[in-house]
């Protein structure tokens, strides 16, 4: 409520103050302040719109600075002051942007977007969409979304894109950023990356599992990468008690790795393994070969959509977790939120083998589609 009173006391004099303002001469800012995936997921259309200014989530920084379709990054940190919000509100005012597209439709992105006072703006209007932000946003142009919808479709439509495999293509940083000092040289043989987690633990792939998919992986040696958080550490370490008669060299990238540095790095990798976390869209933003668990995440909504990606969804279960409404606990355990059956390993396995006949092609692969 105290959005539309604030917005209520200032409206009025912004609306005068842009007869005076000077005109933005064509730009345009995209509005997305979800975490990493969802960052990746939106690229198209930073790319199709591009150049472009944005406001992103702090995490995301990193990787607007490094893409050549981001003009100017703003950052909105999750928690915020009302002062902090206004005072960004007056910076995109000033700056008169002609198009605004608000990717993630909450009540601080649409108030952003009211103070700017754009001559056009154009938001998702999804399930979670509350009557709050239908009135803070009344009068902007309206793309509806539904679960079953895919979002990237939706966010293309957003923006008046063509929808096409050509327009769906996602990438990480534009070009390609490649590190002066990598974590790792690409070593020869059968690369392999993993997350075994994500900053939503709902994502975490049950032990039992990673034993599973690691005995698939064996019989090709892979050196293995695995890539993610510090606090991570206690999950690989159970993973290696678990695992260690198994012929499999195991390259810990926990916690030193920049986000920029990140995409160069998955480009190294013949095949990566991991639940729906924002690493699995940068593999997939890359073309490299992927292997996604699904979970209690909606595919249907939001998914890897590569040529070389597959999604392997749990039997039997209905998805909880959307992309709008994201839940981060449940009382499911990991052994039922992802219990992946016979015939599942079978296609993982029959992958797993393709990925590896196509590394003996590629084993010293160090560059990648930007």
């Amino acid at each position: 409520m105290n959005y539309l009173l604030v917005a209520a006391l200032l409206l009025p004099w912004l609306r005068l103050l842009r007869v005076f303002r000077p005109s933005g001469a064509g730009r345009r800012l995209v509005i997305q302040t979800a975490k990493i995936g969802d960052w990746i997921n939106s690229t198209p259309v930073i790319r199709g719109l591009g150049p472009v200014d944005v406001i992103c989530a702090p995490v995301n920084l990193r990787l607007a600075r490094h893409d050549q379709n981001v003009h100017t990054a703003w950052v909105l940190p999750g928690r915020t002051t009302m002062r902090q919000k206004v005072a960004l509100g007056w910076k995109l005012f000033r700056h008169g942007y002609d198009e605004i597209y608000v990717l993630m439709p909450n009540t601080p992105n649409t108030f952003l977007a009211r103070l700017a006072c754009a001559a056009k703006t154009h938001t998702l209007d999804t399930y979670k969409t509350s009557w709050l932000v239908r009135l803070l946003g009344a009068g902007f142009r309206r793309q509806p979304h539904r679960r079953q919808e895919l979002v990237l479709d939706n966010y293309l439509r957003l923006a008046q894109l063509p929808v096409n495999a050509t327009t769906r293509k996602k990438h990480s940083t534009s070009p390609l950023f490649r590190p002066e000092r990598p974590c790792f040289q690409p070593s020869p043989g059968f690369r392999v990356g993993i997350s075994l987690s994500a900053g939503n633990r709902l994502k975490t792939l049950p032990m039992d599992l990673w034993q599973k998919l690691f005995a698939l992986l064996a019989p090709y040696a892979p050196g293995i990468h695995v890539f993610g958080l510090d606090d991570e550490r206690p999950l690989l370490e159970e993973l290696r008690s678990r695992i260690a008669g198994l012929r499999l060299e195991i390259v810990d990238c926990l916690g030193q790795i920049p986000l920029e540095a990140l995409p160069w790095h998955i480009a190294q990798m013949h095949l990566y393994l991991s639940t729906d976390t924002g690493n699995s869209y940068i593999a997939d933003s890359l073309d490299v070969p992927l292997v996604n668990f699904a979970g209690p995440c909606c595919s249907q909504e939001q998914r890897a959509l590569g040529a070389r990606a597959l999604t392997v969804e749990t039997p039997g279960l209905t998805p909880f977790t959307f992309v709008f409404a994201a839940r981060y606990t449940s009382a499911l355990p990991p052994e039922v939120l992802y219990g992946v059956g016979d015939q599942e390993l079978e296609r993982i396995a029959r992958f797993i083998e393709e990925c590896h006949l196509s590394a003996a092609f590629d084993s010293t692969r160090d560059t990648c589609p930007t």
